[in-house]
């Protein structure tokens, strides 16, 4: 197994709801119990797993109230297959069947009070942040059926112990209270590579964008905070989704690259560009080809460290103006459900 020579943090906004519910308000309950299961995604030959899950708190240079993270490992479980082999000495191709175990990981780590997620590949073939993605869904979901099954269950048997009397339960009903998990990873983006691909394109034939829900985060366009408030209106989804297409000439350069700029700040908006290169050639983009990274020069030893060195990064970032920093709309509210995590799982 290869390990990276060099490594890059990867930064991405979490988004994770249950109905009207966030990420923190079912923290304790679903998502950590969740993660923690030590159950893993089957896809063919290849697992995934999560390993050494922990939480770490961060104390601020400025004496101000220190922060919460979860950090902890991803783990991509396979195995190579060999089939053949070139013999040097005779030039010739051989069939030879071999098998190798490979275990490739990759470091995760989440801010709890604005749910930026700090993503470190420490391996050639490691998970990415889709694998990242693709496993909390899985485990999620699978906990949250669980949980149903077994108030289901019991309630069921309870019925039956006092002779039906008891008011039916369904599995519709519980779904209410325990509703399928939402779960969307939007990278972080530069928005000075988002307004040199616009640049490169001769015709701007649409722009796409996609307006999720957000966490506890202020909204930081007008526009963006009418079409949330109108998909709440209508009763609509957790996304709304709004395209514009040109007429006889190109979308206007400028107003593309303002809207997808505001869309990276934003941190909670997908976008899609697509039209003609200079050359004629089709160009599309999304806000995943423009990601924000920092490069850093080795994995730190334990996970206090590695999480600060994340943290701190990001907060150059944000320095530099590469990303905006995050504003969270109710700061007392977020920070009281932090205290009841730490509280109930007793960190």
């Amino acid at each position: 197994m290869s390990r990276l020579r060099s490594f890059n943090i990867e930064y991405a906004n979490f988004l994770c709801h249950f109905g009207d519910q966030v990420l923190l308000d079912r923290y304790s309950d679903i998502f950590y119990p969740a993660i923690t299961s030590g159950e893993q995604r089957i896809y063919g030959d290849t697992s995934f797993i999560f390993n050494n899950i922990k939480h770490i708190r961060i104390e601020a240079d400025d004496n101000s109230e220190a922060e919460y993270f979860l950090y902890g490992k991803i783990i991509k479980d396979f195995v190579y297959k060999r089939e053949q082999l070139l013999d040097h000495e005779n030039n010739e191709l051989k069939l030879e069947h071999g098998e190798l175990r490979d275990s490739p990981s990759s470091t995760f780590i989440l801010s709890l009070k604005d749910h930026r997620l700090y993503f470190i590949r420490e391996f050639q073939l490691g998970p990415t942040l889709e694998h990242f993605k693709s496993l909390v869904e899985t485990l999620v979901k699978k906990h949250v059926n669980h949980i149903i099954d077994g108030i289901y269950e019991n309630k069921k048997e309870m019925r039956r112990l006092n002779g039906g009397t008891s008011r039916a339960v369904f599995k519709s009903d519980l779904k209410i209270s325990y509703p399928v998990p939402d779960i969307k990873i939007i990278k972080l983006s530069s928005p000075e590579g988002i307004e040199e691909f616009i640049k490169s394109m001769k015709t701007v034939n649409s722009f796409s964008l996609t307006i999720n829900k957000t966490n506890h985060e202020s909204d930081l366009s007008t526009l963006f905070k009418v079409l949330r408030d109108q998909n709440k209106d209508m009763g609509a989804g957790a996304s709304n989704k709004v395209t514009y297409t040109k007429g006889k000439q190109s979308l206007n350069h400028d107003k593309v690259t303002e809207l997808a700029q505001a869309a990276s700040h934003d941190s909670n908006v997908n976008f899609v560009v697509k039209g003609i290169g200079i050359d004629g050639s089709p160009l599309n983009g999304t806000e995943n080809e423009f990601t924000a990274k920092m490069p850093i020069a080795e994995i730190e030893k334990t996970p206090e460290l590695m999480t600060l060195k994340a943290y701190k990064s990001f907060w150059k970032l944000i320095s530099d103006g590469i990303v905006k920093q995050p504003t969270i709309t109710n700061i007392s509210s977020v920070r009281e459900k932090i205290k009841k995590i730490i509280e109930f799982l007793e960190l």
